[in-house]
């Protein structure tokens, strides 16, 4: 397949699988059957499967967790997948966090860490009556030194994990540590106006295989990629997420390259 297929070929992966991420549930399982009967035609294509690995491993993996027969002796109980949320401390008001939080509340669980900024508006962004469907990563030890996000998230009753980034590394350390671990079995990771720290994290996803996502608008509401995540290859390309949201997706060179 020649190299001056890659953006139709990318296009039309990230249209099925926006679809697919949209509109799959328990209760409407066409979509992980539209995954099925899409990778027979493609299976015998090594470039457009190496294209799709990350992204697709991630979906499909969601849909076989999470569908569950009709009726029968095969029936079991459905796994709610995460996606873990990132973003700088010194994010201000941007709407666009209310509305992915709202649409992933639809269908999966919120991991979060416990700063001001990108995690606070998280937070805040969870109406009360899904509290149950976050979960806050705190360096703290306890509620009595936790910041105020913190205090936020144990208001609502959400589910907070205490000392996430462990006790004995350096309290800079501790913070890469507690989002690693925040973002431990997510589907995905999606991080606002990524800095240093958020881009480190990022790396950590990506050697994780967790696909990483970013919305980045500028004070001119103009969206421009992050800096590029350091120490891995790759770069940001045009991506839609949860199939409503324009925003910029690492692409690693498997998916960059068809040979």
């Amino acid at each position: 397949m020649s190299r001056a297929y890659l953006p139709f070929v990318e296009a039309a992966q990230s249209r099925v699988i926006g679809f697919c991420a949209a509109e799959y549930s328990p209760q409407n399982p066409t979509p992980f059957f539209l995954l099925r009967a899409c990778a027979a035609p493609i299976a015998y294509c090594h470039a457009y499967r190496q294209a799709c690995a990350s992204s697709s491993r991630a979906l499909l993996g969601f849909c076989l967790l999470s569908h569950q027969p009709a009726s029968g002796h095969n029936q079991r109980k459905v796994k709610i997948m995460a996606v873990y949320f990132g973003g700088s401390r010194h994010l201000g008001n941007l709407p666009i966090v209310a509305q992915v939080v709202t649409r992933v509340l639809q269908s999966q669980s919120i991991h979060v860490g416990c700063q001001f900024g990108a995690d606070h508006q998280v937070i805040m962004s969870v109406p009360w009556s899904r509290a149950g469907s976050l979960s806050v990563f705190a360096v703290a030890p306890n509620q009595a030194s936790a910041p105020a996000p913190v205090l936020q998230a144990v208001t609502m009753g959400a589910s907070v994990i205490y000392s996430a980034g462990g006790t004995s590394a350096p309290i800079p350390a501790r913070y890469l540590l507690r989002s690693i671990a925040a973002f431990q079995g997510c589907t995905a990771a999606v991080f606002f106006q990524p800095g240093h720290g958020s881009l480190a994290v990022a790396r950590e996803c990506v050697r994780s295989g967790v696909p990483v996502f970013a919305f980045n608008p500028t004070a001119g509401h103009k969206s421009i990629p992050p800096a590029s995540i350091p120490s891995v290859s790759g770069q940001w390309v045009r991506s839609i997420f949860f199939g409503q949201f324009l925003c910029w997706r690492w692409s690693a060179p498997a998916q960059l390259s068809l040979f």
